[in-house]
């Protein structure tokens, strides 16, 4: 008996598509920043329920070392005793209260035009889905704090995110 073992190229390709798409579709995505801790000054910074810090570049003569002078605990990544550095905040995306559909009463998906409300309280990062190939535009500031775009406020591999106080409505549309 002879098992046919040899798969068509446009059934290859479209298993091949089929993987790299779910493979998006439950990619973990991360946020940098910068914490630093001169002398014994603890400095700490939110970031809501990331799953992971890791040092990205130390910036230091100290050397950082994961859980002695850096950390995560209880949604605060953390620096202290010399430890200077960029340090990355990695989120699932594949799990409930991930971040991804905080304050979300709709659809995740926006198409065209749609304004969507987002808001960081009392300073914590807050994100929404969005389609990837979304163009987001600030539409109506609600907050006292600024929304600087790249610095409170940005968007890009399908989220929308706020921080440090920035409370808005902004324009969703596809490209």
């Amino acid at each position: 008996m002879e098992v046919n073992t040899k798969i068509g190229l446009g059934t290859g390709l479209a298993v091949c598509a089929l993987l790299s798409l779910t493979a998006v579709a439950l990619a973990d995505y991360t946020r940098t920043f910068r914490i630093e801790a001169n002398g014994n000054k603890k400095k700490t910074q939110r970031v809501g329920d990331a799953y992971k810090l890791t040092l990205e570049r130390q910036l230091s003569d100290t050397p950082c070392v994961n859980r002695r002078n850096f950390g995560l605990k209880n949604g605060v990544a953390w620096a202290d005793d010399g430890c200077r550095g960029i340090f990355k905040a990695h989120y699932r995306s594949d799990r409930p209260g991930s971040g991804w559909n905080d304050n979300d009463d709709n659809d995740d998906s926006f198409w065209g035009g749609n304004t969507v409300r987002l808001e960081s309280l009392r300073g914590e990062f807050k994100t929404k889905r969005i389609d990837r190939n979304a163009r987001v535009t600030l539409k109506r500031k609600l907050s006292k704090e600024p929304c600087t775009k790249d610095v409170t406020w940005g968007y890009g591999e399908g989220t929308l995110w706020v921080r440090n106080g920035c409370r808005a409505e902004f324009t969703v549309r596809r490209r």
